[in-house]
């Protein structure tokens, strides 16, 4: 595992993103009204402390706080980096290994201290678990074991308003990895070790900016091959961020390794795909939605703002079968990040949408 890994990211634009879902795929993925920690430690496999005391206090950790906080073991440097890994240590900082973070805090943990450090750590994942989510996400993978590729759907919702620039990623981690440690030698058992990310960048996509509703939800995709992992240790974990300045705040976290299969999935009952052109509108795009029957559930096609706002109506009726396509036009919108939404009442259909 060393550098630029071998993966499809689905990038998370409008640009010709086309799905077939059955009404009961669209309501399958539910998200936790869960508060869950991340929990980093920045390593490296040639640093003999990350596989001394470091190497002990993480499995300490785990012990301590399993299925309430999420695990990150990432190496900024050494055999096991990847971007997404140097990316993550980046945002964090640190200038010395192992450092240990509860999300973007340094804890301060040295070998002399490892006993307090832990119940500290233990007591502050509790109290966030016992707290009410500003924002959590839902995962959905399924794993095709004929193409060797893991396609992930995560939904993020927020419980609460809030404010500021938001982003969902999504990340994939081995659960143990056989490599290099130094002083755990040529076999060493590494847990939680972060590989790569299955977004356009590191931190994610944008799902909101500004002031944001309750209630609000955007769903955003990614697919990584897996050709040559054991995909029975493989976590999926998606990760709220929040941007300030430079820095991305880790704000919930969120985890899955129960992997669907595409034979497991219900048959489509109400095909349809979404297209939205061009990448980026600064006079007029169109919208266009095919469905392969006509619809029996009246539709609405809306522009609504990061705030959740409809600022604009583009469609609503029934939609015969076939090729239906809106105009989407600039106008008076202030530029930015808006979101399209498609929905019959039952089924929600969202995609991030750029005026210039």
């Amino acid at each position: 595992m060393k550098n630029n890994p071998s993966m499809k990211r689905s990038i998370f634009t409008i640009l010709l993103f086309c799905c077939a879902l059955s009404l009961a795929d669209a309501q399958e993925i539910v998200v936790p009204q869960t508060q869950r920690p991340l929990i980093t430690k920045r390593t490296a496999s040639w640093c003999p402390l990350c596989g001394g005391w470091g190497w002990t206090f993480f499995r300490n950790l785990l012990d301590d706080n399993q299925n309430k906080a999420v695990f990150f073991a990432a190496h900024f440097d050494g055999a096991h980096t990847t971007p997404t890994s140097t990316a993550i240590t980046g945002n964090f900082g640190g200038v010395s290994q192992p450092v240990f973070f509860l999300n973007n805090q340094n804890q301060g943990v040295t070998s002399a201290n490892t006993a307090t450090a832990r119940t500290n750590i233990q007591n502050q994942v509790n109290a966030a678990y016992a707290s009410t989510p500003v924002v959590q996400s839902g995962i959905r993978p399924v794993l095709n074991s004929a193409s060797n590729t893991l396609s992930v759907q995560a939904k993020a919702r927020f419980f609460q308003n809030a404010t500021g620039e938001y982003y969902l990623g999504i990340y994939l981690v081995h659960k143990e990895f056989i490599g290099f440690q130094s002083g755990q030698g040529n076999s060493a058992e590494h847990k939680e070790m972060v590989f790569a990310h299955l977004t356009a960048t590191p931190f994610g996509e944008q799902i909101g900016n500004g002031a944001i509703n309750a209630g609000t939800e955007v769903t955003i995709n990614g697919e990584i091959s897996v050709a040559g992992l054991d995909a029975s240790q493989l976590r999926v974990v998606t990760i709220v961020w929040k941007k300030e300045g430079a820095i991305y705040q880790a704000v919930n976290s969120n985890e899955e390794d129960e992997f669907l299969e595409p034979s497991s999935t219900a048959e489509p009952t109400a095909q349809y795909s979404v297209r939205v052109f061009p990448n980026i509108i600064s006079q007029e795009g169109r919208v266009e939605l095919t469905l392969a029957t006509a619809a029996t559930l009246p539709w609405r096609v809306e522009l609504i703002s990061t705030s959740g706002q409809v600022v604009e109506t583009l469609f609503a009726g029934v939609p015969y079968s076939g090729t239906h396509q809106f105009a989407l036009r600039k106008g008076n919108h202030p530029a930015g990040v808006y979101f399209l939404r498609l929905t019959d009442g039952v089924l929600v259909h969202t995609e991030r949408v750029v005026l210039k």
